[in-house]
């Protein structure tokens, strides 16, 4: 990728959206640009942690492994999401595992060369802060799910969720998971078990809240109210 290519990329990024363009060539200046193929483990859990990554193509798993063994996926990051930013500020190791899940390139900040950047830029460190607390509030959200919602309604939420990350291919309040996950992502996702994710998935089709469309799943805009009963039952 050319250097205004680059430039014109992290502009696009909610991280960097707020930098001029003279802060984003000083970031790619400490920046390095790795590729990986599809399948790669980038790093594992509790592995020592000292880069960050921007997604400059393709997309990762984000996930943890359980006290009872098991694997949960946090999430699925495409380009212009990020990780590893707290590994910028401390020397803790990993909180997540991450493997590609598709060939992805990458834009890779270290954390002496960017803790050395910001005692020259530190208005650069405010910008930086806000994204991240975004980015714990939103796993605090899916922690809260965990604990307060019912297995069923965890499995809705996660599809919204995917399906608000997705495209809208209509006027009438459809959206496409244009992403095959299979149920065992799902129930990686929500914490339970592939049986149960079929399970679920059959009810809602036979209740035409979505319907499979090829490698696609279509959310109809009666899940929105179809989740909303859900929660108002468990409070």
């Amino acid at each position: 990728m050319e250097p205004k290519q680059t430039v014109t990329s992290l502009k696009s990024v909610p991280l960097f959206q707020d930098l001029e363009e003279k802060e984003l060539r000083a970031l790619l200046a400490i920046s390095k640009t790795r590729s990986y193929p599809k399948d790669n483990v980038l790093f594992l859990q509790n592995d020592p942690g000292d880069s960050f990554y921007l997604i400059l193509s393709g997309e990762v798993k984000i996930a943890i492994l359980g006290s009872d063994g098991r694997e949960y996926i946090l999430s699925f990051l495409k380009s212009g999401d990020f990780f590893g930013e707290m590994s910028l500020f401390d020397s803790e190791p990993r909180s997540a595992s991450v493997v590609t899940t598709a060939a992805s390139s990458f834009l890779v900040i270290q954390r002496d060369a960017f803790l050395n950047h910001i005692t020259q830029a530190p208005s650069m460190l405010t910008k930086f802060l806000s994204t991240f607390s975004k980015r714990l509030r939103k796993t605090d959200a899916q922690l809260g799910d965990l604990a307060l919602l019912n297995v069923h309604a965890r499995v809705v939420k996660t599809l919204l969720m995917l399906a608000q990350a997705s495209e809208t291919p209509t006027g009438s309040g459809q959206r496409i998971i244009s992403k095959r996950l299979t149920h065992q992502d799902l129930a990686s996702m929500v914490g339970t078990t592939r049986e149960t994710v079929t399970r679920i998935l059959n009810e809602l089709k036979a209740q035409g809240h979505i319907v499979n469309d090829g490698r696609k799943m279509i959310i109809h805009k009666s899940l929105h109210q179809y989740f909303d009963t859900l929660a108002d039952s468990l409070l």
